[in-house]
């Protein structure tokens, strides 16, 4: 898949800009940790060897492991038994939790877009979008690793956007005040294009799955996609995490006034009602102890 051979007018209005810089690489700790999990004959005492490089994210997964989620009767002072116990597809996320952002340089202590909240922002959706999926009573063909990592990084176009072009993203998100427009519709009207736009450029160029790029285009949009499509349930799964994560005050994601929620998104991903204290709650808890284990 080339999101910009697919998208020639996105990729006119980029040349017209003068392009976007190279993406960044996945954080390559993380390509070091899948290759060796995907490997033969990968266990828990070579992710551990892996992970010892990093003393700050030892010391987030110990945190992790040993939070009230777990109940574990005894703290885990050991790394393996951390690993052993959280288990591959949850270090590898923690990982990219902790490592994606940087590869974008925006201060830390920007007015316009403020990092930490954001990142905030990006895990209470990735969490959202995990427990969603556990709720959910359509056969997503999906997991839950790539519901928190599509997430995790559904917003990362800002990033590409502000670090590229950090004039008219601040236009953009001026406009966004000056007239009360969503972010997407005041970067439609500056650049042509949105942060959707980029974060599924960006996504495509991580070798990420279709359904994955296509939930990064449409995270704020999705009646741009028809629901016969394979990918609007996934799609519909992220959006809605969105929307819960904007609604519980999970971080700030720097877009003043939320997207319309689409109600389709609702009877895609076959939510009972009933559920919904449960899922907030769950969520708020899956939120507070990630957040606490990465402070």
């Amino acid at each position: 898949m080339n999101f910009l051979l697919d998208h020639p007018r996105l990729n006119q209005r980029l040349q017209d800009l003068g392009g976007l810089p190279e993406v960044p690489a996945l954080p390559e700790l993380y390509v070091r940790l899948r290759e060796l999990i995907n490997a033969p004959g990968g266990n828990s005492q070579k992710v551990s060897e892996l992970l010892s490089k990093d003393p700050s994210l030892v010391m987030k997964v110990l945190k992790t492991v040993n939070s009230s989620a777990y109940s574990l009767r005894q703290p885990v002072v050991r790394l393996e038994q951390a690993v052993t116990l959280l288990g591959f597809n949850e270090i590898s996320n923690l990982v990219l939790a902790a490592t994606v952002l940087k590869q974008f340089p925006v201060r830390p202590g920007d007015r316009l877009l403020n990092l930490k909240k954001f990142w905030e922002h990006s895990i209470g959706v990735a969490v959202m979008a995990r427990v969603l999926l556990k709720f959910s009573h359509r056969k997503l063909g999906t997991n839950a690793e790539d519901a928190f990592i599509a997430g995790l990084i559904h917003d990362v176009g800002k990033l590409m956007m502000y670090q590229a072009f950090p004039r008219e993203f601040t236009d953009s998100m001026n406009l966004c005040r000056t007239e009360q427009l969503t972010l997407v519709m005041a970067e439609e009207r500056v650049f042509g294009f949105s942060h959707q736009d980029i974060g599924a450029y960006v996504a495509d160029a991580w070798g990420f799955s279709r359904n994955m790029v296509k939930a990064i285009e449409l995270h704020n949009s999705p009646f741009m996609l028809d629901t016969d499509d394979e990918s609007f349930v996934f799609v519909s799964l992220i959006h809605t995490g969105d929307l819960l994560a904007h609604f519980q005050g999970f971080g700030n994601s720097g877009d003043p006034f939320l997207p319309a929620f689409h109600c389709d998104c609702v009877d895609a991903l076959d939510l009972d009602i009933k559920d919904l204290e449960k899922i907030i709650n769950e969520g708020k808890e899956a939120f507070a102890e990630i957040s606490a284990a990465f402070n």
